[in-house]
């Protein structure tokens, strides 16, 4: 899928570089949203920046335990609703409409997508029984 759900483990909620780096999250926010001409890299919209957002990208070592930070992604708030699908259900989005929006970025039927949805929270659900040790990896390389 090109647009994918990005379920973050219960047991690392709010363990993200955002709240890692406090005040900073800004000014690298928006450096790499700038660095990438405020387009979404997952449907291709250039929007203004302020409508833009900088998703985390992580990996999971299940054997080891590591939630890893490998990179970001320049998003609007659309896609960014879609990785986090969670999210987006306890605030009341429109859900038929992110569906729909979904399966034409992916191409999919809406039954495919929902299969794929299933299967993204069956992962949620084991991962969420991991105790996480997260690596933010090389931060400050990010700043210079």
């Amino acid at each position: 899928m090109k647009l994918e759900l990005h379920l973050i483990p219960q047991t690392s909620y709010y363990m993200n570089l955002r709240n890692h780096l406090g005040n900073r999250w800004g000014i690298l926010s928006k450096k790499i949203r700038s660095e990438r001409n405020y387009t979404c890299e997952i449907c291709g919209k250039q929007k203004e920046p302020q409508k833009m957002h900088l998703h985390e990208l992580w990996s999971f070592d299940d054997n080891l335990c590591i939630q890893k930070l490998i990179g970001f992604e320049c998003i609007c708030s659309i896609c960014h609703s879609i990785h986090h699908w969670g999210l987006s259900q306890l605030q009341g989005k429109n859900m038929i409409f992110l569906t729909k929006y979904a399966c034409d970025i992916n191409d999919c039927t809406e039954y495919e997508w929902k299969q794929y949805i299933g299967e993204a929270w069956q992962e949620w659900n084991r991962r969420s029984e991991i105790k996480w040790r997260i690596d933010f990896g090389d931060i400050e390389g990010y700043f210079k």
